[in-house]
């Protein structure tokens, strides 16, 4: 697609509209790439913007080729290189060796993003992390694997956030690493995190691990079964299953419900397909909104389902107040370290039946992050029943060494 450059915003890297300048601009104040386009094309032409950035810029490819230590031939096939994957190997280290009471050793972009003081090295990019909460002070998982690893175009949303039940329709590629799965006649929901791989609840798959022929991967929908979008869909099968090794059905909410699939086939990164962000390890988002998303159930009970991707915001609640809703409702129930509750006190908006797997997400200075994968609930959008999600910044660690 030829533009023609209206202005001297991409050479100033100044964006002339309010709307583009909010949407793309850095942390740091500077504007990305899609921003500078954005701002040549005019406030209306966002859409031509990013569709100029991801079909012919090549230069941006060489830019992030170089950053990231990456030899592959076209952006949309990245994988990182031997000499990168071998330097970032994860390796398993106790949280707790060398760190006083109340720290652990964490990479220091976690301490970071968590904004825990800062104390003594505890080994090459590593800190003593101070913890703000006592309870996090006994996570049963005390294995770190390593930092996390994220795709450098992960967390890109194609468009601007502006039923699930009390819900409401997504616009296409709103939400690009949205998976549909198949695993025989049920479905879930999922997340595509890297070029191959897609995240899921580990009850969806855990009794295909030896059989991931059952199990279909459609990403890129948004109208199931149509073909009205202008960019098509792509269905993949699964060549392995990975459940985490602590997962465990149980009567209640299901133990570490986490597993990643991998695809027969990479991903080809275009307008509808990107992959989402992982968290750092042992990050809280407690307090924030988070964005649940799938084909699930529009009402409490129904059979029936949504043609177009649903998206509803609810808020993550502390485990505590979690469990002390559901007593109110006569249900006894552990919200462990490794689960996470979001929901509204008197109900109304929840994710339902059908969306299993599907993600629950925060949009953090404009990159989307992964922050909970559904896993339970009883009943659905209830007075005093939030909905109940594995907690990603628990697993994150174990997720990405699976991912390459």
């Amino acid at each position: 697609m030829a533009t023609k450059i209206k202005n001297t915003c991409c050479r100033t890297s100044r964006c002339l509209d309010e709307k583009s300048r909010n949407q793309f601009t850095r942390r740091d104040g500077t504007m990305d790439d899609l921003g500078k386009h954005a701002c040549c094309l005019g406030e209306d032409s966002l859409m031509e913007a990013k569709e100029l950035l991801f079909n012919s810029l090549p230069k941006l490819t060489e830019q992030i080729r170089h950053r990231a230590a990456v030899a592959d031939e076209k952006l949309s096939r990245f994988r990182p290189s031997s000499v990168f994957r071998n330097f970032l190997k994860p390796r398993k280290v106790n949280l707790f060796s060398g760190c006083p009471a109340n720290t652990q050793c964490s990479f220091i972009l976690s301490c970071w993003w968590t904004r825990d003081s800062v104390g003594t090295s505890c080994g090459p990019f590593f800190f003593c992390c101070g913890s703000q909460d006592s309870r996090d002070d006994h996570h049963i998982n005390q294995l770190y694997y390593g930092p996390v690893r994220n795709d450098p175009m992960c967390g890109r949303s194609s468009t601007s956030t502006s039923r699930i039940v009390g819900g409401e329709d997504a616009a296409f590629g709103q939400f690009p690493w949205l998976a549909f799965i198949q695993v025989g006649g049920s479905r879930c929901g999922g997340a595509l995190v890297a070029w191959r791989h897609v995240v899921t609840a580990g009850h969806c798959v855990a009794k295909t691990q030896h059989n991931p022929g059952n199990i279909k991967v459609t990403l890129g929908d948004y109208i199931l079964n149509s073909d009205l979008e202008g960019i098509p869909s792509e269905t993949f099968g699964v060549d392995e299953v990975k459940v985490h090794p602590k997962f465990r059905f149980t009567p209640q909410a299901d133990r570490f419900d986490v597993a990643v699939l991998l695809l027969d086939r990479p991903v080809e990164y275009k307008f509808n397909m990107r992959p989402i962000c992982l968290p750092e390890k042992g990050t809280d988002f407690l307090g924030s909104i988070g964005y649940a998303a799938g084909w699930g159930a529009l009402e409490p009970g129904s059979k029936l389902r949504p043609k177009i991707l649903q998206f509803v915001p609810v808020p993550i609640i502390n485990n505590q107040m979690c469990e002390g809703w559901h007593r109110r409702r006569g249900i006894n129930i552990v919200i462990f370290d490794e689960m996470v509750c979001a929901g509204y006190e008197y109900g109304g908006r929840d994710s339902c039946q059908g969306d299993s797997g599907g993600p629950l997400m925060i949009n953090y200075f404009g990159i989307w992050y992964l922050v909970g994968i559904v896993s339970a609930g009883y009943s659905c959008a209830k007075q005093f029943q939030p909905g109940i999600y594995h907690r990603v910044s628990s697993t994150s660690d174990w997720i990405s060494t699976n991912l390459y």
